[in-house]
């Protein structure tokens, strides 16, 4: 490992964690960029976004490897050479390291038990309109709606239903106009199902349009809208002063990358418009790096950390392109913390309460 680039000076400091932090300026643009490039090609190296700092494992090699390079020690560690963290060789920042080593909090009640017993308590209101022909369990849906103030994630499997269960809560919250995002392919269908079902309520508006292409224009507050992911970005601007009253986002694991333009587009939407139904089939207790975003966009207090909470609720490996977060870990409670915001439904579970009300 060759870290020398003219014109660049480096500091590293051995920290009590096993890991090296790396620091470095350079005179140009492009020798920073050459010093980045090096860095990244490391094996197992590790980039903290929120101290903007690289850290590689403290081994006895790449401390070698550093001085020979130029690069200056800044503070001495009693650290022992090749340190082991909870994940091998993978060098864990010291805040995550500390995050990571608190025990499981398992809940000794069922989460799923004490949400039911609590959408049981809660009362829709008689006046309100509700769209005919609802099930038991999309009832259920508007429940637990109401009592999170229009900010949830709908999780239900496929074929539940969740369409119909979010333009149901456009009706009976009178949560127009609304803003849907949706996968390019199904915005037709979208624009059909929402004429159908808001047509069956009295004094519910029915206009709707689709959006398409990039170029913009001013949008009609009278109007609910269609958007595929795609171009959320190219919009943005003009969707974020319209005043929607609900932003619904379908299939939402196209967000599940939150550094995204689509992702980071959808969480200033979500962000100034009140209400928030982010709705996914996919089980969070397999994929949780995958949910954040959408978790995030519901109750931005909940997980206000991305990288804590890969470190906490995946398994990190280490790979060529680096530390890459896949798999599940503590998921007990994981899921006890977003069953708060979070109604998810199996076919099995919606068959028992198949009968309409």
């Amino acid at each position: 490992m060759n870290l020398r680039v003219p014109n660049c000076h480096g500091s590293y400091a051995v920290l009590e964690d096993g890991v090296i932090e790396l620091s470095w300026f350079c005179k140009d643009r492009s020798g920073w960029g050459r010093m980045l490039a090096l860095v990244r090609a490391i094996p197992k190296r590790v980039f903290d976004a929120d101290t903007k700092k690289w850290y590689i494992p403290a081994t006895q090699e790449n401390i070698e490897d550093l001085a020979q390079s130029g690069w200056r020690a800044t503070k001495k560690s009693t650290v022992k050479i090749e340190a082991q963290s909870a994940f091998g060789k993978i060098p864990v920042p010291k805040k995550y390291a500390e995050y990571m080593s608190l025990p499981e909090i398992v809940p000794t009640i069922d989460p799923v038990e004490t949400q039911k017993a609590e959408i049981e308590k809660i009362v829709l209101d008689n006046e309100r309109s509700i769209i005919p022909g609802l099930r038991n369990y999309q009832i259920d849906f508007l429940k637990f709606a109401t009592h999170k103030n229009g900010r949830v994630v709908l999780g239900d499997a496929m074929g539940t239903g969740k369409t119909l269960q979010a333009l149901a809560w456009l009706c009976y919250n009178r949560s127009f106009p609304a803003l849907i995002v949706v996968n390019a392919p199904t915005k037709l269908q979208w624009s059909i199902e929402y004429k159908r079902w808001i047509s069956k309520v009295t004094d519910c508006p029915c206009r709707i349009q689709v959006l398409s292409g990039t170029k913009t224009h001013k949008l009609d507050k009278s109007f609910s809208y269609i958007i595929n992911w795609d171009i959320l970005t190219y919009w943005q601007d003009e969707l974020a002063k319209t005043g929607f009253e609900c932003l619904i986002g379908d299939e939402a694991q196209a967000i599940g990358n939150p550094e995204s333009k689509r992702a980071l587009a959808f969480r200033h939407l979500a962000a100034v418009i009140p209400e928030c139904i982010v709705m996914s089939g996919t089980p969070a207790r397999s994929r949780p790096a995958q949910f954040w975003t959408m978790l995030s966009c519901v109750d931005p207090t909940m997980f206000p950390n991305y990288r804590s909470y890969l470190w906490r609720y995946t398994n990190p490996k280490s790979s060529q392109w680096g530390i890459t977060f896949e798999g599940a870990r503590n998921v007990k409670e994981l899921h006890a913390k977003i069953v708060s915001v979070m109604l998810r439904r199996t076919k099995e579970d919606v068959m028992k309460t198949c009968h309409r009300k």
